[in-house]
């Protein structure tokens, strides 16, 4: 007889809260029980988040999960490849929308935002894959994007013909027939890039009148096979092998389900077309959570920017000195950074899971990190200034806004695993029961001092290479804004 949950003793979390003393052991669990696993109160010590509670939000269905268990192996190869075709689109749209947004003055704050959220859903709920935050948006994104731009070739390579035309014979019989078949030809393209945006924006809605003709056929293929005539015809032979293909293979879904012009006309009969395409666009941008995405990233602006304005500034300053104060300034400029440098990527991590301003500045909260997984620190700060040092050979030339968002995919692939890694830190030390030792926090700590000043003057000597001078020095995409494509006044 299973036990009453309701009734059941409170049961241990399967990993201890991350306090400032090691957390108290409950009893075990009886046998049978079947109840909810409650969380721990949170006792004082480190203000962190319980590791326990879910994370919702959207993030990618991975090719060898949610295949459906009742199907027959040949389709559930289809569904796996499905699957890996729908995150790649997912990842790719992810990456090209991260890289328009991170050239814009405003909407970099939102890839900012984007970044400390990737971290604070990994730290809150301890899985990598909760970190591709709007994952589906984002693939549904992509596909409207990219078939939209194929789709408008037509009416550009139109556009050319007529006004070539008009150039060698504006009133020719030629002229005017091009001009009619553009116009023609735009108004149709157009109206058919609105329904295909309005049916979902997938690639296959951009081209349903070449996919058409060959899933009609399957269709009717399925359906011919699920008639009274070949269904018991192939129950009796096919079956005794493979039932579970049998089904899928008659298995015919509606045409109102697939085919554009029958998704069309399905909401055109029930008077929900306008209303379902007004609802579809509001939940599509609500699911993207903007507001949030831009004052977490804002904040986070201004609170980096005060950790980084008195290292940068002195550094600003030793470019404008001479002699010794340059050099000691210079050398002040940076020991400050590298010291900021060392407890920036995780204080950021802190501030995201904390939603805290305040929580920017709680050095002793990254110093706890550090002494309950030294060796995750290191990495994590080692990935910072590793993975950003290459993207200062973009700044070197001064780069056609047109173009901006070329340089700007490489800032994302670079920048966006170091918030990965930093949330696979703070999560683990998060779930330490203990600090490490000292003598084996020592080795660590050097290493890192050594890798934090060797960063600082690297980011030093870029203030003769970089196009914008000294002044972009506060141009640190490793802690601000991704892509700091910005001319500075001064």
């Amino acid at each position: 007889m299973e036990n009453d949950p309701a009734k059941s003793p409170a049961a241990p979390p399967t990993e201890p809260v991350f306090t400032g003393q090691a957390a108290a052991q409950p009893p075990p669990l009886p046998a049978g029980f079947k109840g909810p696993l409650p969380s721990l109160p949170r006792p004082s010590g480190f203000a962190g988040p319980n590791p326990q509670v879910p994370e919702t939000g959207n993030s990618p269905t991975w090719p060898d999960e949610n295949v459906t268990p009742g199907r027959s192996w040949p389709f559930q190869v289809l569904d796996w490849f499905g699957k890996a075709y729908h995150w790649c689109c997912g990842l790719l749209g992810l990456v090209l929308c991260l890289a328009i947004a991170a050239v814009l003055p405003l909407l970099q704050f939102l890839v900012l935002g984007y970044f400390l959220e990737v971290s604070s859903r990994i730290a809150r709920t301890g899985k990598i894959r909760s970190g591709f935050v709007g994952f589906e948006q984002a693939a549904k994104l992509a596909g409207i994007l990219v078939g939209t731009w194929l789709m408008l070739w037509p009416i550009t390579l139109l556009g050319t013909w007529y006004e070539a035309a008009r150039l060698i014979d504006p009133d020719s019989e030629t002229t005017l027939g091009y001009g009619r078949l553009y116009r023609t030809g735009t108004s149709l393209i157009l109206a058919h890039i609105l329904a295909a945006w309005f049916c979902g924006g997938k690639l296959r809605h951009f081209f349903w009148p070449l996919i058409a003709p060959f899933a009609l056929g399957i269709w009717v293929a399925r359906k011919m096979a699920n008639s009274v005539f070949f269904r018991p015809l192939l129950d009796t032979t096919l079956g005794r092998v493979a039932p579970r293909l049998v089904n899928d293979l008659c298995n015919a879904q509606p045409v109102s389900d697939w085919l554009l012009p029958a998704i069309i006309w399905k909401y055109l009969r029930s008077g929900k077309l306008f209303s379902g395409a007004r609802d579809g666009v509001w939940n599509f941008l609500q699911e993207l959570h903007l507001p949030h995405l831009f004052w977490l990233g804002i904040r986070c602006f201004a609170g980096t920017l005060i950790w980084l304005a008195v290292p940068v500034s002195t550094m600003v300053f030793s470019a404008r000195s001479v002699d010794g104060v340059a050099l000691l300034t210079g050398f002040l400029g940076i020991v400050s950074f590298a010291l900021v440098a060392t407890w920036l990527p995780l204080l950021q991590v802190h501030f995201a899971v904390e939603n805290r301003f305040s929580a920017l500045f709680e050095l002793r909260a990254a110093r706890e990190t550090f002494r309950r997984a030294p060796l995750r620190h290191l990495l994590t700060v080692g990935a910072t200034f590793i993975f950003s040092l290459p993207l200062f050979l973009l700044k070197i030339e001064r780069i056609f806004p047109e173009l901006l968002f070329l340089p700007a995919i490489v800032f994302i692939l670079f920048m966006l695993p170091i918030r990965f890694i930093s949330g696979w830190t703070y999560l683990h030390a998060q779930l330490a029961t203990r600090r490490s030792s000292l003598w084996f926090r020592w080795p660590f700590w050097t290493l890192q001092l050594f890798l934090a000043f060797a960063f600082a003057g690297f980011v030093y000597l870029m203030r003769f290479v970089i196009w914008t001078g000294a002044a972009g020095l506060f141009d640190q995409h490793a802690f601000l804004v991704p892509s700091p494509f910005v001319e500075w006044p001064f």
